[in-house]
């Protein structure tokens, strides 16, 4: 197995930042990740979600753009990279 190593910046970087902290050991036992780096994580998203929701460039552009890749690019890596079946459909 090839070992993984994540990247995320801004938002993905907090979902970089979630999965390790969720996943514990087992992302580097179950899944063979073996590194991960971040960039600008909205550390307190509670705080920054208002600003992203607001109307203007954010919600408009980066928000209706990254909630519109963000399924598919998460169904090609599951597909990619995992071989531990999953209990949830990610297209729903």
């Amino acid at each position: 197995r090839w070992p993984i190593y994540l990247s995320g910046f801004s938002l993905g970087a907090n979902v970089v930042l979630k999965t390790l902290g969720e996943l514990g050991t087992t992302a580097q036992t179950t899944y063979n990740i073996r590194g991960a780096t971040v960039t600008g994580a909205p550390f307190d998203l509670e705080r920054c979600s208002p600003a992203l929701g607001a109307p203007g460039f954010n919600r408009e552009v980066y928000t209706a753009n990254f909630l519109r890749t963000l399924k598919a690019k998460a169904r090609v890596g599951l597909d990619r990279f995992c071989t531990v079946e999953l209990g949830e459909d990610v297209d729903g």
